[in-house]
């Protein structure tokens, strides 16, 4: 019987997984799987960008985190992972995104930036324009 899913996204449910569940220890291994088989790094991302919505920011963030250490360890030991189409993708309602600043830095006591960020700015600016922006404006709670 032949399988109806393409190897790559066949490496995308372990992750997936694994990153739901919050286990850092085998989201490692399922990173380094995906890799190893050739899986875009922004796929990766992408995948865990996506799981926010379902298994909340710290899960996708402790997950982001966790690739962006796979891949500058895989980096220092001379792996050269492919990193796919990392254009970034405009979604975010520009105003939403606005307030969210706003809120954030108002919240924080100043900008919030890092190297996870600038790794992957769709949840920088998921983070900021639906929970900062579109969550944190409406008025039921304060």
């Amino acid at each position: 019987m032949t399988s109806l899913f393409h190897p790559l996204q066949r490496a995308i449910i372990p992750i997936a997984i694994s990153t739901a569940l919050g286990d850092m220890p085998q989201l490692v291994l399922a990173i380094e799987q995906g890799l190893d088989q050739q899986l875009p790094i922004s796929t990766a991302k992408e995948v865990m960008v996506h799981l926010h919505a379902y298994v909340g920011f710290p899960r996708s963030l402790n997950a982001l985190n966790t690739l962006l250490t796979v891949v500058k360890r895989r980096r220092d030991q001379g792996i050269q992972d492919y990193e796919g189409d990392s254009e970034p993708t405009q979604t975010i309602n520009a105003e939403s995104l606005r307030i969210g600043t706003a809120n954030q830095t108002a919240l924080v006591g100043q900008p919030v930036t890092g190297e996870l960020f600038e790794f992957c700015p769709a949840i920088d600016q998921c983070l900021k324009a639906h929970l900062f922006g579109d969550l944190f404006q409406r008025p039921q709670l304060s």
